[in-house]
């Protein structure tokens, strides 16, 4: 039986080997190659002469501007459709193609039980992907390091499902589902299609819960100029107006998920209102001047609320999230051995 498995499977295992072989190679001469450029870059030495940002600017811009240096992120890109290849091309027919054609009752008329059946073909897939995965997911963490060190982004969204070990866990809830659905659907192609969906649907669900699977942290800082991405004033007819601010921070080194103006009460509001003369008015905040105005905001209590999770939850925020998936996968892999005992 685990001769049989390993025939059936040796394909997709050659492929995923040999895939992943490149990915290594590329991955390890990418590195190699930033190293260099960030030795040659000073920044380990900047920190005395206070030139750190300038640095850090010209060698990202460096790594964006060469293709060469950009690959790590490419293929962070390319490990986003992983979990998806794998669950599609090895979960999905696992089960549907031998129950579609029915070769499944030969296997269970040779002393083969049903659980070892497809604890067996589970378990080979099921592993092979999870690794194929792993040592993919490791390989762009590792060799995008020296950007991620510099950019100081890898907790954003569009980065943080591209490192670490949340690419297992994908890969570890689409292989179980693809197995789960195809003990239902029973069809390898349609089987697939579902696959695919759900498992799409699963990783936008996972963005939208992913800031609230720790408490973010909430600051209140001053408003300042350089934390004004828009200004407008609002005119009213008794001569009276609102001030609309938009408040903006760096978003180096925390995922910053609301900021806000709140007053004094520490309560967020849509606009500040101007009177008609005063330091805080419509005549004193006109919009060529608008920004003069920021002192006498800030002396009414005005203050901008960030809320945010910082960088340094990246590696908790992976772990509660696979944790999730893994759990999923788990259930899922449950109801497969409950339904395969009820097939006929």
């Amino acid at each position: 039986m685990i001769w049989l498995a390993w025939r059936q499977f040796r394909a997709q295992a050659a492929v995923g080997a040999g895939t992943l072989l490149v990915v290594i190679v590329v991955g390890i001469t990418s590195r190699w190659r930033l190293d260099g450029l960030y030795a040659s870059s000073g920044i380990a030495h900047c920190a005395a002469r206070g030139d750190c940002a300038a640095k850090t600017s010209s060698f990202l811009n460096q790594v964006n501007g060469s293709l060469l240096n950009h690959l790590p992120l490419l293929l962070g890109t390319v490990l986003v459709a992983v979990p998806a290849v794998i669950s599609m091309f090895w979960g999905a027919p696992v089960i549907s193609s031998e129950l579609d054609t029915g070769t499944y009752r030969l296997a269970w008329t040779q002393s083969v039980t049903r659980s070892r059946w497809l604890s067996l073909k589970l378990g080979l897939v099921g592993f092979g992907g999870l690794g194929v995965a792993a040592a993919f997911s490791w390989t762009v963490t590792w060799s995008a390091d020296p950007i991620d060190q510099m950019s100081l982004g890898r907790i954003l969204p569009a980065t943080f499902s591209e490192r670490g070990i949340v690419p297992v866990g994908y890969a570890a809830f689409g292989v179980a589902f693809a197995v789960a659905a195809g003990t239902l659907i029973r069809r390898p192609i349609a089987t697939m299609g579902v696959t695919l969906a759900v498992l799409t649907a699963a990783e936008v669900v996972a963005r939208w819960i992913r800031p609230h699977l720790m408490s973010p942290v909430r600051t209140l800082l001053p408003i300042s100029p350089g934390d004004i991405s828009g200004i407008g004033i609002h005119m009213l007819r008794s001569g009276t107006g609102v001030l609309n601010l938009t408040g903006t921070v760096s978003t180096a080194g925390r995922w910053v998920l609301a900021n806000q103006i709140v007053n004094a009460a520490h309560q967020p509001v849509n606009g500040i209102p101007l009177s008609a003369t005063g330091p805080l008015s419509v005549q004193s905040c006109a919009l060529s001047r608008a920004l003069s105005c920021l002192p006498y905001v800030a002396q009414h209590g005005y203050q901008e609320l960030v809320t945010y999770q910082p960088a340094s939850r990246f590696w908790d925020l992976q772990v509660r999230e696979t944790a999730i998936f893994l759990g999923l996968a788990l259930a899922l892999t449950v109801f497969s051995f409950w339904r395969i005992r009820r097939l006929s």
